[in-house]
């Protein structure tokens, strides 16, 4: 899936959405929706689950309520009905028989609930789109990595200010923005999140590639949410 996170794209701001502006960012968002909008409709019918299970367990519990003292314990559902049958074979038995019933509502209402939230979260980044390290564009989007064997990483090599910093791997050495506090020149640094390589800076002479970390607008959040 990463391939499609490749295209060669000018890009200096980068915060557009638009058609043939920004293709690579384009594909990323079409791909975040279609996952997300999948997403959401599996939270969705869990929600439908959890509320079938919590309605089944409230009658299960004004028949634990309901149920006769007779000296023996006993449980039936219909199959056909779904109307229970209970008994019990002491009011100590009976007792505890409704504090489990009323134990198992409040698990599923405090899962339903926490199912609900959950509809509507995200969406996130594809943190398993990966880009190719070796072969960096501007205009790429993803989780770099050589040979999908892990974050690319690299040395320090030059703190600029407290959000820019001077990274050198084998091949390249790349403009990143990052927070730098805590950090110091030939300290290891891993591309651990997506980012974009938004474009290219010139320090000295030297042109090199622009990395930042990937954000997604407000727009590209409400196309990925709307998204069916």
């Amino acid at each position: 899936m990463g391939k499609f996170l490749l295209a060669v794209v000018a890009v200096t701001t980068a915060t557009a959405f638009a058609a043939g502006e920004d293709d690579a960012r384009k594909k990323y968002v079409e791909e975040s929706a279609r996952q997300y909008a999948v997403g959401k409709e599996a939270r969705a019918k869990a929600v439908e689950r959890l509320e079938a299970e919590l309605g089944e367990a409230a009658v299960r519990l004004a028949a634990e309520k309901g149920g006769e003292i007779t000296g023996v314990n006993f449980f039936k559902k219909d199959a056909k009905t779904g109307k229970y049958t209970v008994r019990h074979a002491s009011p100590a038995a009976k007792k505890i028989a409704v504090e489990r019933a009323e134990a198992n509502i409040a698990a599923d209402e405090k899962a339903l609930d926490k199912a609900k939230a959950a509809v509507g979260v995200g969406p996130p980044l594809l943190a398993h789109a990966t880009a190719d390290a070796s072969r960096i564009s501007v205009g790429m989007i993803g989780l770099f990595s050589f040979n999908d064997r892990g974050p690319m990483q690299g040395k320090i090599s030059e703190i600029i200010d407290g959000n820019n910093m001077l990274v050198r791997n084998a091949k390249y050495t790349l403009w990143v923005e990052a927070p730098t506090k805590g950090l110091v020149d030939n300290k290891e640094f891993a591309f651990s999140e997506i980012y974009e390589v938004a474009g290219t800076k010139k320090h000295f002479g030297q042109t090199m590639y622009h990395f930042r970390p990937f954000a997604l607008t407000d727009k590209e959040l409400k196309a990925i949410r709307d998204a069916k």
